[in-house]
């Protein structure tokens, strides 16, 4: 397969082996139908004829969106075929094809499914046309796209790319789902941009809006409020004002909205809190496939707004005080929203390295958390994580899609003490990442940007290593430290709730405290920020659904 002077050998491709020619042509021809107008189809009956088709279609420079095999292949086995195919075709997405009622390849296809070897699996449409086998294929090109075709976007960045606060500010834009094009300001389009807008680059970064409005170094309120209005309801006394947006902030809107409450939800960044970075969820329950953590939490947004919950972004709680009727809840614009009840959800921030080395280079080749924005500038580069939890282990799998290398960087002794196993399982087969245990990152440095780290082990032997960039996902420290003492916090600064505020002497009221009610009557805590917490997303949405029965009865009797 070769290009040529037609056009619509532009389109990406599916490419689909088996050496099943009745399976190999279902497939391939459920495709073709339904999906010609957009991408091209390729048929392999073998591992051999696909590594030449695929080969054949690097070398012209053709893009291949899925590849589709069978478990077993006449020379090899389907797992096999699809790395071969995911190596010379770093974005595609792996899909193993399993016939309809085969008891047998389900059970084969489940460990390198757990192992990562494949997005997800799909079964050989026996009719025509099969809906169910074209709903998976459609949520797989949706994700597809996400990753790699262009979208509208709502507005032009001109900037330095190894900036701190260029990295800031598209970080912020891309995790509240807002897609911009990045331009470098010593490139031709970044200097056009710029003289298109009518500004110069004495300000960086410069953001031009879709309806042409200039944003000059703006801060992240600022650049909030160009998108989103930023108005802060003050007009009202909601129900229940969420601080935090993060995967309990938001469980807790969309049960407080859709059980008649009105609610108001604030969170200093983007929604999702720390899990909208997550670049890959697989174990959250209903997601077979998985889902990356800003989709999940664009979800979440959705479908709060549609039971019409206020929102407002980039913007920090700074103080809670209390009136005869309501609490009032200081913001850092001056604004202060009136509540009848309040659910804390702020979450918490990433533990920091303490290095001060690397300190300088935060946002220059130095991340706090998974940094999805920076994932494609790490092409081809030498890429360390620190970490050891699920955090670190989902960044390097999503690295390693783009890296040369990826070093896992982990204090203690083994993963299992604090990585679930499916991704411990993930990481082992990836060629590509590497495990460093009982390390730790001392020191490191570069001209501009990370150049390189400086490694310790137990042993007490220093190393020094080349890298290309360094992602810190090492624990979190909850964000805590704005509430006033009456609140109750452990030695940590977790928030402390339910019996244990009753224990602690500090509960004045007749009745025992509220599940998850903190020391103020009325006054809830859920989350990461939690004493006693499980840090998992499925268990903060979890928190944050239950603590509205809480809600209910405090509003009804406080």
């Amino acid at each position: 397969m070769s290009t040529t002077d037609d056009p619509t050998t532009n389109r990406p491709l599916f490419l689909v082996i088996s050496s099943d020619a009745a399976a190999l042509n279902s497939v391939a021809g459920d495709l073709e139908r339904r999906y010609s107008a957009d991408y091209e189809v390729a048929r392999a009956g073998s591992a051999q004829r696909a590594a030449e088709i695929s080969g054949q279609l690097a070398i012209d420079g053709r893009t291949v969106a899925l590849v589709l095999s069978s478990l077993i292949l006449s020379d090899s086995d389907g797992a096999e075929a699809l790395a071969l195919v995911r190596a010379q075709h770093p974005g595609s997405l792996r899909v193993f094809l399993l016939q309809p009622g085969n008891r047998e390849e389900a059970e084969m296809v489940q460990r390198p499914l757990q192992m990562g070897l494949a997005e997800h699996y799909l079964l050989v449409p026996m009719v025509a046309p099969d809906e169910g086998f074209h709903a998976g294929i459609s949520e797989l090109l949706a994700e597809w796209a996400r990753a790699h075709q262009a979208v509208l976007e709502v507005a032009q960045m001109v900037g330095k790319t190894r900036s701190q606060r260029t990295h800031e500010l598209r970080d912020l834009l891309a995790r509240n789902g807002l897609p911009i094009g990045f331009h470098d300001v010593d490139t031709d389009e970044g200097r056009q941009i710029l003289r298109d807008a009518g500004t110069d680059d004495s300000a960086l970064p410069v953001v031009v809006t879709y309806n042409g409005t200039v944003l000059r170094d703006p801060t992240t309120t600022e650049l909030a409020d160009a998108f989103t209005g930023g108005d802060t309801p003050d007009w009202t006394t909601f129900d229940v004002a969420v601080i935090g947006g993060g995967p309990a902030g938001l469980a807790a809107s969309v049960s407080a909205a859709s059980e008649g409450l009105q609610c108001f939800v604030l969170d200093h960044a983007a929604m999702g809190g720390q899990a909208g970075t997550t670049s890959r969820i697989r174990n959250y329950l209903g997601f077979p496939r998985g889902i990356s953590g800003q989709e999940l939490a664009q979800r979440a947004f959705d479908q709060a707004w549609t039971f019409s919950v206020a929102f407002q972004f980039a913007r920090s709680a700074e103080s809670i005080g209390r009136t005869d009727d309501c609490f009032v809840i200081g913001l850092s614009d001056g604004i202060e929203v009136k509540a009848r009840s309040v659910v804390l959800a702020p979450g918490a921030d990433y533990r920091r390295l303490d290095v001060p080395e690397l300190e300088a280079m935060v946002g220059v080749g130095v991340y706090y958390g998974a940094a999805v924005t920076e994932a494609e500038s790490m092409r081809d580069r030498e890429v360390f994580v620190v970490g050891g939890g699920n955090s670190a282990g989902q960044a390097a799998v999503h690295l390693s899609r783009f890296a040369k290398q990826v070093t896992m960087v982990v204090r203690n002794s083994s993963l299992a003490i604090s990585m679930s196993d499916y991704l411990i399982r993930e990481i082992h087969v990836r060629d590509n990442i590497t495990i460093l245990t009982n390390t730790r990152v001392v020191s490191g440095g570069g001209a501009e940007s990370l150049e390189f780290v400086e490694l310790l082990n137990d042993m007490g032997e220093l190393e020094r290593h080349e890298a290309g960039g360094l992602f810190v996902l090492i624990g979190a420290e909850p964000r805590t430290e704005w509430l006033p003492d009456s609140i109750l916090r452990d030695e940590w600064g977790y928030v402390m709730t339910g019996p244990e505020v009753q224990a602690s002497g500090r509960w004045a009221l007749e009745r025992p405290p509220l599940l998850y009610e903190t020391s103020v009557p009325g006054v809830f805590a859920v989350g990461d920020v939690r004493n006693g917490s499980v840090k998992r997303i499925a268990s903060a949405v979890g928190e944050g659904s239950v603590v509205i029965q809480g809600i209910h009865r405090y509003l009804q009797d406080p």
